[in-house]
């Protein structure tokens, strides 16, 4: 290059903005005092007043060699550009720079320079001693080095101590113009050890050798890629080796490889003589087809990612219910099937015994004649069955998401949300209640409420409910029955107390018609005879009278006295005497006081019939501990033997000859109704002693 003046320079200033090179001028400190057009237009930044070193760091523009193309790099904070630069030195210290891109060089070595530079593969260029003159920037980067300190460094400067004599070697081939390649390890700036490969291609400048090309792959990478490689394989192979599920992989026909659970689940022990079958024989004939078109697809390369399933047969006939995955791998060009299947054979097994058991259930749910519902937590019905749509008369729509409390009387409100309560608490309850139909009607129902569990938790209960409004009836007529059967047996004791006042009032009127004195005193006598006969009528009465079931609280022991004076006749004829003993005279029940009364008649009747020689019967009533009210009637006839007392309440069963049994079981119901027990002992010989157990209120 020709040198240029400054005053030329300042001369020519349009002439150099034309330049299709960028040219700097360099003060003698560094400093940039002028660039032209193009080199803003190629790094479009202000240059001026800036060190030029703070663009091209690898070299030193002081030093380079006049009138001499030397590549460099132009460095900003957004990029780098690859450049060449020519200078010329002017006298005073300042320098001329001329600067071409890389990508604008029209050299014929373009081409190579962009292959050279631009690779990601470490690249050396060393003459035929081996000095290093050109490095790319993968190699900078992988040593750690910058370009000034590698180029002019021998080539064994960079190999490791183990690898110097390998270079002698290494020259000697290049000298030889052959294409060389061996392992080396080189050392990086921090000391780092880094194994390459080494290619070394000689190059030739106008038909002359002149050096080497050392193009260094990275074993390092390569070799850890491979171990992870491995360890990776390994690691797979164990996996499925080890799976819990069933893996096979095969082609179209044959079994290529299994894992030991696939083997173990055919029943073979050597999987080794399962590989190359055909893997038709081992699929259910109703899967036969499907599992054929799935594989082809497979083969084709879709994979089959949702669970199919899929029956197998055993080579001892048992067959197994299944279910897979189907994914293509390729290998040596060649495509196979990996299946992962699951034993599902008892999952389905249990599946199909749930719904089974399901419809059982269902089936008792739909064609149960009571009725079955369910309630959540808030109350609210949530399903019933059939039988309850008959029992109420609405629908099953009118029904779903009412309050039961809907559906019962307003009296019985209170204590059915007792039993609810009780329910939603974890117990079983049982209880009747009245409700009303849709008609209108009111019917008496029976309910066995449990709670509804889930996972440990309480979610609602199920009731069991059944109409028994008609068993109600025959009930209340069986009673009727009964006290007309007790007012018949007691009419003869009741003739003869009613005989004997009216024997004394006749002789006192006939005694007032002779005109005797002193009939003030046998008025009295006579009224107080009306007044008992009178009573005695109207326990008759009271007794006969068909009465709606009311609850009320009663003093026990006025009641039991009343009893007792119906029965007074009774007794007389028998020569029978009361004894009375109450503790608890004045303590109140909740009762009804009719079918009470008719219990304790029943009782003390039987009583007097069987002490035939007459004797004492005792009633005693006291407050037990557990706050219950004992009410006990002790007689002294001949006592009932053990067998027979088990069945005593037993309709149509007596152990009198004329008795029908029904008394007792009447008597036992009432007791039941009153939340009470009843409970016989007998010794034969010396009498008999029933036990009425009932509850005090509460307040």
């Amino acid at each position: 290059m020709q040198p240029i003046s400054a005053a030329s320079m300042e001369l020519n200033q349009s002439m150099i903005d034309q330049l299709s090179d960028g040219f700097i001028r360099i003060q003698p400190d560094g400093s940039i005092s002028y660039s032209n057009q193009k080199v803003h237009d190629w790094f479009g930044e202000p240059i001026l007043q800036h060190n030029i070193h703070h663009f091209i760091e690898q070299i030193n523009v002081f030093h380079i060699q006049q009138g001499k193309w030397l590549q460099t790099e132009w460095n900003t904070p957004l990029n780098t550009a690859h450049i060449k630069v020519c200078s010329y030195q002017h006298p005073n210290g300042v320098i001329d720079l001329l600067v071409r891109k890389m990508e604008d060089d029209h050299d014929a070595d373009q081409p190579f320079n962009s292959l050279f530079y631009q690779n990601d593969v470490p690249i050396l260029m060393i003459d035929l001693e081996g000095t290093i003159l050109e490095v790319n920037w993968a190699c900078l980067q992988i040593l750690s080095y910058d370009r000034n300190q590698l180029n002019g460094k021998h080539l064994t400067d960079i190999f490791a101590t183990t690898n110097k004599a390998d270079a002698k070697q290494c020259l000697q081939q290049i000298n030889e113009g052959n294409i060389f390649t061996q392992d080396i390890h080189m050392e990086s700036k921090m000391g780092e050890r880094i194994e390459f490969q080494f290619t070394h291609i000689p190059y030739y400048t106008n038909g002359q050798l002149d050096g080497a090309y050392c193009v260094a792959r990275n074993n390092s990478e390569l070799r850890r890629a491979q171990e992870a490689l491995l360890e990776s394989e390994q690691r797979y192979r164990q996996l499925v080796e080890h799976s819990p599920d069933p893996v096979c992989l095969h082609d179209s026909e044959k079994i290529i490889y299994l894992n030991d659970v696939a083997a173990m689940l055919l029943g073979v022990e050597d999987k080794d003589a399962l590989i190359g079958q055909d893997i038709s024989r081992y699929i259910h004939m109703e899967d036969y087809n499907d599992s054929m078109q799935r594989i082809n697809k497979v083969m084709e390369g879709t994979r089959v990612e949702q669970l199919f399933p899929l029956k197998i047969v055993r080579p001892d006939g048992v067959v197994l219910e299944m279910e897979g995955k189907s994914i293509p791998i390729k290998e040596n060009g060649k495509t196979y099937v990996l299946a992962v299947f699951r034993d599902v054979t008892e999952k389905n097994h249990a599946k199909r015994s749930l719904q089974q058991s399901e419809r059982r259930y269902r089936s008792l749910f739909l064609h149960n004649p009571d009725g079955i519902y369910s309630i959540n937590l808030n109350g609210e019905l949530t399903s019933i069955n059939p039988a309850i749509v008959k029992i109420t008369g609405f629908t099953a729509k009118e029904q779903i998401g009412l309050h039961y409390s809907d559906f019962i009387l307003p009296e019985d409100w209170e204590q059915t949300k007792v039993h609810y309560k009780n329910i939603f608490e974890g117990k079983t309850v049982k209880f009747e209640k009245r409700m009303l139909r849709k008609d209108g009607k009111t019917i008496s129902v029976r309910v066995v409420g449990f709670p509804m569990i889930v996972e440990n938790e309480i979610v609602g209960m199920y009731g069991i409910l059944r109409d028994i409004t008609e068993e109600k009836r025959s009930e209340e007529l069986l009673r009727r029955s009964e006290k007309l059967t007790v007012v018949g047996e007691l009419a003869a004791a009741v003739a003869h107390e009613i005989r004997n006042p009216l024997t004394s009032i006749k002789g006192f009127i006939q005694m007032m018609e002779n005109g005797v004195p002193e009939k003030d005193l046998y008025y009295q006598i006579v009224l107080s005879e009306l007044n008992r006969i009178e009573q005695i009528i109207s326990e008759m009465l009271v007794l006969a009278k068909p009465q709606s079931v009311c609850f009320q609280r009663k003093k026990i022991g006025h009641l039991i006295r009343h009893v007792l004076k119906l029965l007074e006749g009774q007794a007389n004829l028998h020569n029978i005497q009361f004894i009375v003993d109450f503790e608890g005279d004045d303590l109140e029940i909740d009762c009804e006081e009719n079918q009470l009364k008719q219990v304790f008649i029943n009782l003390i009747k039987n009583s007097i019939e069987v002490m035939q020689d007459g004797g004492k019967i005792i009633v005693t009533c006291r407050k037990t501990e557990d706050d219950q009210l004992l009410i006990r009637v002790i007689d002294q006839g001949p006592g009932i033997p053990e067998d027979r007392l088990s069945r005593l309440g037993e309709p149509f069963y007596t152990t009198k000859e004329k008795g029908t049994g029904l008394g007792l079981m009447v008597s036992f119901k009432i007791i039941k109704d009153h939340k009470g027990t009843m409970h016989f002992s007998s010794v034969v010989g010396e009498g008999t002693t029933v036990d009425v157990l009932l509850p005090l209120p509460s307040s």
